[in-house]
């Protein structure tokens, strides 16, 4: 799909460069391209036929019989190229099986079990332990008999109007992600509540000032605060906010004050400003947008049912201003110069030697894990080289986890502006208590090859490049030199 906006002073929809040289061509894509819903006003329906675009949606305003008609019979687009663009949308129909076949099996239930299962199996892999201050997580029946829960994203769950739930629900994004569960989302305080062990009292408080003395708050054995952000905050269209809303950080705050085991259970889509409470807090577990089921796996996770397994998909700054958008971002008079170039999330804060908040790749579980045996083997020369890395993975806790063993290329002398270390391969281990598992990853030369921009293509410089693996981008504790 193409986005709305132009690069390089041209309409992505109408880049030939883009849609035929690069993506075509280059990277032998066989699928077709489609627009983002509604071409650009400005775009002329031969320019975009010119690029290579497969497909207008949501309908045909300048694919059509009236625009093109006229553009084959004055010579200036030929059927040939017409049908160029037709075939690789054939080629999809034939290859979802949509020819003479409905999409639609009444056999398979809406409300569909295996589904239901896969949201909560998304979210159990997902979430991630940020901040575990003297293992207040997980919780256990033994010392936990009072559990408060306070946050306006621990019960917004009620219907707006027929059978949509409000826009102020934490379970997904707005915009052209949000879909409608067929079944109501289970709320972050009904899982806790289910969850907890028999015994515990678990009270709802929609606000800190709930209570006059607030003396629940201090006597609870932990506090968990569900905040972030929702559908109305975070969706299509706008761009995600960085400070969650102010009461949020009120709450956290004085929460905090009252009771020295709080734990923040964030939602959104990425990471909010958390310097007023940050360090006030005992836990942080971020559980993205948990969608219809996924609340049940962060009660699971908080009861220590499940170990937490997710790891950061991308840097958490401490500061905006740290950001590699800061300064550039959105720009001036609707244009924005892309000033970071290659240097994007982790890439940025190597390069500036920045300290993240959180880095890529970061996580913690509530077991722990050990790698050493770092091996690598070469075969082949020139483009047909490629390198075995392995390397031992070990469970060294008393509990059942899965690691993400992350693996990085370094290069160590070059005289060309190249990212400090790239990431090019990872896999999850999943082990049992005092159990190893030898992990294997393949390396080409596409992985110690950069853009000549000169030449107009890809090559190795020839030097000595650093393997090193570990559990994040500012975590490798083995690593060894290889030669190209």
């Amino acid at each position: 799909m193409t986005s709305y906006n132009k690069l390089n002073g041209v309409h992505c929809s109408a880049d030939k460069f883009l849609i035929t040289d690069i993506f075509r061509k280059r990277w032998r894509f066989k699928g077709l391209v489609v627009c983002d819903w509604g071409l650009s006003p400005p775009i002329s329906t031969l320019q975009a036929l010119q690029s290579g675009l497969n497909l207008e949606m949501p309908s045909g305003v300048h694919y059509n019989a009236d625009n093109i008609l006229p553009l084959i019979h004055s010579g200036q687009f030929s059927i040939a190229g017409i049908n160029a663009l037709v075939r690789p949308i054939l080629r999809m129909i034939v290859a979802m099986r949509l020819i003479n076949h409905t999409p639609h099996k009444s056999s398979i239930a809406l409300n569909d079990l295996f589904s239901d299962h896969i949201a909560y199996e998304i979210e159990k892999q997902g979430a991630v332990l940020l901040k575990n201050k003297n293992q207040v997580l997980p919780l256990s029946a033994a010392t936990h008999d009072v559990i408060v829960v306070v946050g306006p994203n621990a019960r917004s769950l009620a219907k707006a109007s027929g059978n949509s739930w409000n826009s102020l629900s934490p379970f997904e994004g707005g915009g052209s992600s949000y879909t409608q569960p067929i079944v109501k989302p289970v709320s972050m305080f009904t899982a806790i509540k289910k969850l907890a062990p028999v015994g515990t009292d678990v009270v709802y408080l929609p606000t800190v000032d709930s209570v006059t003395d607030q003396a629940i708050l201090r006597k609870a054995d932990a506090v968990i605060a569900c905040v972030g952000l929702n559908a109305s905050l975070e969706s299509e269209g706008i761009d995600h906010p960085y400070a969650p809303p102010a009461p949020q950080n009120t709450l956290i705050e004085q929460a905090a004050k009252l009771n020295s085991h709080v734990i923040v259970i964030l939602n959104g889509g990425g990471n909010v400003a958390m310097r007023h409470w940050i360090h006030q807090i005992a836990g942080l577990l971020d559980a993205w947008y948990p969608g219809q089921n996924g609340n049940l796996a962060v009660a699971g996770i908080v009861f220590g049912k499940i170990d937490t397994s997710g790891r950061l998909p991308e840097t958490f700054e401490k500061r905006w201003r740290d950001a590699p958008a800061y300064g550039h971002y959105p720009g001036h008079n609707n244009t924005v110069h892309f000033a970071e170039g290659i240097y994007l999330g982790y890439r940025w804060f190597d390069k500036m030697k920045i300290a993240p908040r959180y880095p890529f790749g970061y996580g913690l579980s509530y077991t722990t894990f050990s790698m050493d045996h770092l091996r690598v083997t070469s075969s082949g020369a020139g483009k047909q080289r490629t390198l075995e890395v392995t390397v031992q993975v070990t469970d060294t806790g008393k509990m059942n986890g899965a690691q993400v063993v992350q693996l990085y290329v370094h290069p160590l002398v070059d005289r060309l502006n190249r990212c400090v270390q790239t990431l090019k391969g990872f896999t999850r281990v999943h082990l049992q208590p005092r159990r190893s598992k030898t992990v294997r990853m393949k390396l080409d030369w596409r992985d110690f090859a950069c853009y000549n921009t000169a030449g107009n293509n890809w090559k190795v410089p020839p030097g000595n490049y650093q393997i090193a693996v570990g559990s994040s981008s500012a975590d490798e504790p083995l690593h060894t030199v290889v030669r190209w």
